[in-house]
């Protein structure tokens, strides 16, 4: 925990920031008149390495919640789910920079709005919830879902096969 006077904000917070910014910095790095005009499906690629980034995060949170003895690591692998998918949506709406920041953001508005006077972490916040909360995992697993589906369809603005 880190913190100053009475607020406390859990580190693991912050590590989902480092896996969208890694993630987004690989699908923005294909040439783009390539990308439209290729043979192959590249928003298939792209969906299966998004994919495989997120199963990625949650095995090595519950590898690391098994490891360390830390169920709150789980969370951590809910919460990069939950913002691959907010990133991935707000970035085929207005490119991957609002993308990152919108991650950020949330993850900022999180630690200062996201928890009531008792420390209790509100339901819309996602990122403070328990490990094993359902609703967290269902909405994580639904924002995800989501950036999985607009990910090929529609990306900074241009069509893709």
């Amino acid at each position: 925990m880190s913190g100053t006077g009475t607020t406390t904000v859990p580190l693991l917070l912050f590590v989902p920031l480092a896996v969208c910014a890694g993630l987004l910095l690989s699908l923005d790095g294909g040439a783009q008149a390539a990308e439209i005009t290729a043979a192959r499906h590249i928003a298939t690629y792209d969906r299966h390495l998004t994919a495989v980034t997120g199963a990625t995060a949650v095995g090595a949170s519950a590898l690391a919640a098994a490891l360390r003895d830390a169920p709150v690591a789980l969370a951590s692998g809910r919460n990069t789910l939950f913002l691959i998918g907010l990133t991935l949506c707000v970035r085929a709406l207005w490119g991957s920079g609002v993308g990152m920041l919108a991650a950020a953001g949330w993850v900022v508005m999180v630690t200062l709005v996201g928890y009531d006077a008792y420390r209790t972490p509100r339901t819309w916040a996602v990122l403070g919830l328990a490990p094993g909360d359902l609703v967290g995992v269902a909405l994580a697993g639904l924002c995800f879902a989501g950036g999985l589906g607009v990910l090929g369809r529609v990306s900074l603005g241009r069509r893709l096969q």
